[in-house]
């Protein structure tokens, strides 16, 4: 993978699995929890700048969809202005052409795409821009792990990984670009059922899936095997880090359970681009109601009444990125490691409720130790500084933030 899009991924990954310490609030916190107070703040942010864009369409996916649910008019016409000036700030400046920037980009506009929809379209310039940008880059050229020229366009390569044979390894998995790409596709296929890239795209991607997707005791996954000889995963046979000498990789393994977490939302858009009791939403539904299988039975663990997800999706649970470059010598994420990926609240896409009650006792959790107040006055200082100045506090803040919001969001 590109050094420079590796750093994009851990930046995320380091904030995300920070162990820093929350300190003790002796207030009431159901007294001054503000769970929108963390989107407002991100809103009065230049969410489109290259420093915001990957973090922020993480974050804010939950609980905009929280205030359409409940129709917070206030909220939506700050997200109104915010969309309206990343059209005239930002949209034609974005830089597809840089590898990069790719997974950045497409992962904006994948959260600018759902709220294109949440908004019933109502700016159709930024509806367009989006298509233009779909189908320009589904023509354009595509960069490819092991090949130094890329594919001519990114339907080639995606055709390529629909026949890619075993002994290409990791490199014909479905990377998050590309899930972005097919998610924005799919949510514009709403607005233009009839376009004919559109249509193509979707067609794909149900095909990659159909082709990559594998049930187990009723739980499903996908790219099972594929990332076998993957370097990030070379040391997952490990889950003690004082017995590791050499790569000990696990055969047949599943993704990771933090990059995994986009999926109850993407396989949630693939699905509402075709009509109701199609056989092509019920394969879809399939695919959800299997996920949720696995992610309960295998990925959940409660242990002395606290939550934890183990590092892989399959239940397994050694170690993750030993030694990676942004983390240094001797360290990597450890068992139930990546359990704080879940406070990003996109595992409540899941499509039954019991997600929900899952999320409420997590946010009872975390928030045991949080200091609301602190909380509160640092998205203070960002709304009137229009800067974060604490990223760790800010970060621990959100989680807390969406875990609340992805309990109290409608059934999907």
């Amino acid at each position: 993978m590109n050094i420079k899009l590796k750093k994009y991924i851990d930046i995320i990954l380091i904030l995300i699995f920070s162990t820093a310490l929350y300190k003790t609030h002796a207030a009431d916190a159901s007294k001054d929890f503000q769970p929108l107070i963390g989107f407002k703040a991100y809103l009065s942010l230049e969410t489109w700048s290259e420093k915001n864009r990957y973090n922020a369409s993480h974050f804010l996916l939950v609980p905009m969809y929280y205030i359409y649910q409940n129709n917070n008019t206030s909220l939506i016409k700050k997200i109104d202005q915010n969309m309206n000036n990343f059209l005239e700030k930002e949209a034609k400046n974005l830089k597809f052409n840089i590898t990069s920037e790719r997974l950045p980009i497409w992962q904006y506009l994948y959260f600018v795409s759902e709220y294109n929809n949440l908004s019933s379209r109502k700016n159709m310039k930024l509806n367009n821009f989006l298509i233009e940008s779909v189908e320009k880059n589904w023509n354009s050229p595509s960069w490819q792990w092991g090949k130094p020229t890329g594919f001519p366009t990114l339907k080639e390569k995606l055709e390529w990984k629909l026949n890619a044979s075993k002994k290409e390894g990791y490199k014909r998995a479905l990377v998050d670009e590309e899930l972005f790409f097919l998610g924005v596709a799919a949510n514009l296929s709403l607005s233009s059922p009839k376009n004919k890239i559109l249509k193509e795209i979707n067609n794909i991607s149900l095909q990659l899936f159909e082709k990559k997707s594998s049930f187990n005791d009723e739980g499903w996954l996908y790219d099972v095997g594929v990332f076998d000889n993957y370097p990030d995963y070379a040391y997952a046979g490990y889950t003690n880090i004082k017995d590791i000498s050499s790569p000990k990789p696990e055969k047949n393994i599943a993704i990771d359970s933090s990059h995994f977490f986009r999926i109850p939302k993407i396989l949630l858009s693939l699905q509402k681009a075709y009509k109701e009791d199609s056989p092509e939403y019920i394969v879809y539904q399939k695919y959800r109601i299997g996920l949720e299988n696995q992610f309960f039975n295998k990925v959940l663990v409660i242990k002395n009444n606290n939550i934890y997800l183990t590092n892989y999706m399959d239940g397994k649970n050694g170690i993750f990125r030993w030694e990676y470059p942004t983390l240094g010598k001797g360290r990597g994420y450890q068992p139930f490691g990546l359990t704080p990926s879940f406070g990003m609240g996109w595992w409540s896409f899941l499509p039954n409720t019991k997600i929900k009650t899952t999320y409420k006792d997590y946010y009872k959790q975390i928030t045991k130790n949080l200091n609301i107040i602190e909380c509160n006055t640092a998205m203070e200082n960002i709304i009137k500084n229009k800067e974060i100045e604490n990223p760790l506090l800010f970060q621990n803040c959100m989680y807390s933030y969406n875990a609340f919001l992805a309990s109290q969001l409608n059934k999907f």
